[in-house]
């Protein structure tokens, strides 16, 4: 499963679980209201209130907060940024709610509580995972990016970090393997090592600009090679930017977004 469709998945978890708990809040709200006895029977948490007008508050509150959650889900479950962050204010203020409840209107904390803020706080660190926010931002998931490294370290740096940030990587160790996995899955963004066995990066880089298939794809050079030569031939192969190794992530990322329009 590609990224995209583990936090859509998890998304879509979590909006059924809420739309249940939202069902259920009303029930316990109506059975506080006429059927007391039978609601400390089903809910044992109600116990552990002061007073049952604290429980029916505590009801409400958590309708009123988990109505714009479930909403805010339904949205994100399109990757609609305003969904995640709905949901995560909400989240925040659900947390708050229940250190509110722990300290004036609990008897004293209990696992419900308690957990129920841990609940919260996962969603909370889940929607702002730099790798699932780029999904919601349009910085990442649909766009493909091939690097083309002999050095299988660089590859595997690239794939985490662009990983990371919502992008597919694809890898090639050669060239030739590298024109392939072009012509085959047309990536976004090819990232290009200069020196490799086999066909070098220049050449492959204008083979690629010569194919109708693979021409409009924008080519960043990724090499030890730094001279103002270098660079120039680089640019007349038909790249589009030059990053310097050793790697750094963080400069990657930005010439990727640059070159992306991102």
């Amino acid at each position: 499963m590609t990224k995209k469709s583990i936090t859509i998945a998890t998304v879509g978890w979590l909006s059924i679980v809420y739309g249940l708990v939202l069902a259920v809040s009303v029930v316990v709200f109506v059975l506080s209201l006429s059927r007391q006895d039978l609601l400390l029977n089903m809910v044992p948490f109600a116990k552990d209130f002061e007073s049952m007008a604290a429980f029916q508050r505590y009801a409400v509150v958590l309708w009123i907060l988990l109505l714009p959650q479930f909403i805010g889900l339904l949205a994100a479950l399109k990757l609609k940024e305003w969904g995640r962050n709905l949901t995560v204010v909400t989240s925040v203020l659900m947390c708050a709610y229940f250190f509110y409840l722990i300290a004036f209107e609990i008897k004293k904390a209990d696992v419900h509580s308690v957990s129920t803020i841990f609940v919260y706080l996962a969603v909370i660190v889940f929607l702002n995972l730099p790798r699932v926010k780029s999904l919601f931002q349009g910085k990442g998931s649909y766009k493909k990016i091939l690097v083309v490294d002999d050095d299988k370290g660089v590859l595997k740096v690239m794939k985490a970090s662009l990983g990371n940030f919502g992008f597919e990587v694809l890898t090639a160790e050669t060239g030739e393997a590298g024109l392939a996995v072009a012509r085959a899955r047309k990536p976004d963004l090819i990232i290009l090592d200069v020196i490799m066995p086999g066909i070098k990066g220049r050449e492959v880089c204008a083979r690629l600009k010569q194919d109708e298939a693979t021409k409009h794809i924008p080519v960043v050079f990724l090499t030890a090679k730094n001279s103002p030569d270098d660079i120039q031939a680089e640019l007349e192969a038909g790249a589009v930017a030059h990053l310097t190794k050793p790697l750094d992530p963080q400069a990657v990322l930005a010439e990727v977004q640059k070159a992306l329009h991102l």
